[in-house]
């Protein structure tokens, strides 16, 4: 193989990788964008309960930003002896932001570990009440 050749390969699986990557890219933001809990325009304010494995509780009012899910990466986790998925693969979850006393956002993400379960409710809407447990 000459040095040509072996830039032009190069050059063509580079271009293939990028090609997949774009369209991970999109699948990912479609099946967000279909699986989110809240589907009113965002920042929304909602009121929060999170609760941790050692039934540690936390309560308060935050802002969905925008919506994220826990990535699935089988080339990391897995040796391609298993097809199996673990319970936390693929949730859809609010980014939330911190609420000042006041009621308005803060410029600071809430940073709270994907365990035990998330319920939350949009504010004025307690109807429905949304909860994801990240299964760790």
């Amino acid at each position: 193989m000459t040095r040509e050749e072996y830039l032009e390969q190069s050059k063509e699986k580079q271009m293939m990788i990028q090609k997949l990557e774009h369209e991970l890219f999109e699948t990912r933001k479609e099946y967000i964008n279909e699986h989110k809990q809240v589907k009113e325009e965002l920042p929304v304010k909602i009121h929060y309960i999170h609760t941790e494995i050692d039934n540690y509780t936390v309560e308060d009012d935050a802002y969905i930003k925008r919506f994220d899910m826990t990535d699935y990466k089988y080339y990391v986790y897995y040796n391609g002896t298993s097809n199996s998925f673990h319970k936390s693969d693929g949730i859809v979850y609010p980014v939330l932001i911190k609420a000042k006393k006041d009621g308005s956002m803060s410029k600071f993400e809430l940073h709270y570990p994907k365990c035990g379960t998330l319920k939350f409710w949009v504010i004025g809407k307690e109807d429905t009440v949304y909860e994801i447990d990240f299964g760790r």
